[in-house]
């Protein structure tokens, strides 16, 4: 039995031996390895820095252009770049389609009060009796009382008993015994001044007196608050009006308030003439009304919402039109007083624009004398002479410039499209895979538009429109 123990733990020590032995080999391995892929790293940047400065900015921009980042890059805003527009239309085509959408952004309208609470007291002790008569006068201003809403008396009974009295103004809101339960009482708008006194008191009292504690007393102040009606903006083009067959509107009204009580009407108009008036379901999912197409016009046209009562977002508001006209992708973009003034300057003169255009027609209809069809040389230099005008005076006044710019997915694919911006136009053709243009020029207050008319079927990653610096 002993001699079997020992031929075991010879056995066990062996195995401990060669296991040992086993990690440690892996461990030099290991160790190994490591070293080799350090002296490789070293290497490899020894040798990028040993290299010509054009042969390592390539090599350093081609590892560049491959990071995951390189797409996101595009999103942000450049320095002193203000977008106004960014989006990623993707393949456009030259085929036809009949049906034409166009979105149109949010409207938020509202009839709402606005609330202000404004303690007078953390506590008040009113007492009066055979002897004594001590009432509380609190005062408190309302600049403007024109607005004013709702107000409210506010307050906690602590103790007492006995009939006190209110008075607002001089004028008796409350007599009686009072509990908290009478909280709050609404104090009479047409008694409301710019500097307001509550009255509080003991209306009678016995020898040893009648008293009332009261605690938080305070007025809550409701003020009027609205926007009832917003107004967004669309253009069709000549063509699209004169094949126009159908038009309808699609919207999703949001409530802002849920409670039926505070629901009203809703008023949708298009160019001043009304299509509905509704009142408003705060469940009813998306709506769709039918639109005369002899309510739409060439050119800009308006549509309006209003309400008589409520909080509303209206959402994913869509306008959609059967033509025959080709339809091609349009974008939209917001120009602010201030964006517009800072491209075609906040004080200009007038008469500079129109001095320009003066003289460029005369030129125009004395270098168009003789010409085959003297109408369409007129016309054509005539556009030509307002394009120019506009970029002069944009140069002369305005701080800002205003860009659009198409990025594509390569430099090898032929991209070319007419591009208008509202009713100028532009046009690209080209195999890079950028193209840049100016358009301060071109743009008005208020809503602008992109339709983009391909002549061949390409791919667009991004389309911008950004104000920055005059350079």
């Amino acid at each position: 039995m002993k001699k079997i123990q020992k031929i075991r733990s010879k056995k066990a020590l062996n195995i401990k031996k060669r296991y040992e032995f086993s990690m440690k080999s892996k461990r030099a391995q290991a160790t190994g390895a490591a070293t080799f892929v350090l002296i490789l790293a070293l290497f490899m940047l020894a040798y990028v820095l040993l290299l010509p400065e054009e042969q390592r900015d390539e090599l350093i921009g081609d590892l560049d252009s491959k990071t995951p980042l390189d797409k996101e890059e595009i999103i942000v805003e450049r320095e002193g770049e203000i977008n106004l527009l960014y989006t990623s239309p993707g393949m456009v085509y030259t085929y036809e389609k009949n049906e034409l959408i166009i979105p149109i952004n949010s409207v938020t309208v509202y009839h709402a009060t606005e609330e202000d609470v404004q303690e007078l007291a953390t506590k008040i002790k009113v007492s009066k009796s055979w002897f004594s008569d001590n009432p509380e006068l609190l005062t408190f201003r309302i600049d403007d009382k024109e607005d004013l809403e709702e107000l409210q008396l506010f307050f906690f009974v602590n103790s007492g008993e006995g009939t006190i009295y209110i008075k607002f103004n001089g004028y008796t809101v409350f007599e009686g015994d009072i509990s908290s339960t009478d909280s709050p009482i609404t104090l009479p708008s047409d008694r409301v001044k710019v500097t307001n006194v509550l009255k509080i008191g003991m209306a009678s009292g016995d020898f040893s007196g009648d008293s009332y504690t009261l605690s938080s007393v305070s007025v809550k102040k409701g003020f009027k608050s609205k926007k009832s009606s917003e107004s967004k903006t669309f253009q069709l083009t000549s063509s699209e009006k004169a094949g126009l067959k159908k038009a309808e509107l699609k919207y999703f009204v949001n409530c802002l308030k849920i409670d039926p009580k505070e629901q009203g009407d809703l008023t949708i108009l298009i160019n001043g003439r009304e299509i509905t008036t509704e009142h408003v379901f705060c469940d009813a999912g998306t709506q769709s009304q039918s639109i005369s197409t002899g309510y739409l016009v060439s050119g800009r046209n308006t549509i309006e919402f209003k309400i008589t009562k409520g909080e509303y977002t209206i959402e994913g508001i869509d306008l959609e039109l059967q033509t025959s006209e080709k339809y091609y992708p349009q974008y939209s973009f917001e120009l602010s007083e201030n964006d517009y003034e800072s491209i075609m300057g906040d004080n200009p003169d007038e008469d500079y624009y129109d001095d320009c255009v003066d003289d460029g027609y005369a030129d125009c209809r004395e270098d168009c004398q003789g010409s085959e069809d003297y109408a369409e040389c007129r016309d054509d230099c005539y556009k030509d002479v307002r394009d120019d005008c506009r970029d002069s005076y944009n140069n002369y006044y305005g701080s800002n410039d205003l860009y659009i710019e198409f990025n594509f997915p390569n430099d090898e694919d032929r991209k070319k499209a007419t591009v208008t911006v509202n009713e100028y136009q532009i046009a690209f053709d080209t195999n890079d895979d950028n193209y840049v243009r100016k358009i301060s020029s071109y743009v008005e207050r208020g809503s602008n538009y992109i339709k983009i008319i391909p002549k061949v079927n390409f791919e667009i990653s991004s389309l911008k429109v950004y104000i920055t610096d005059k350079e």
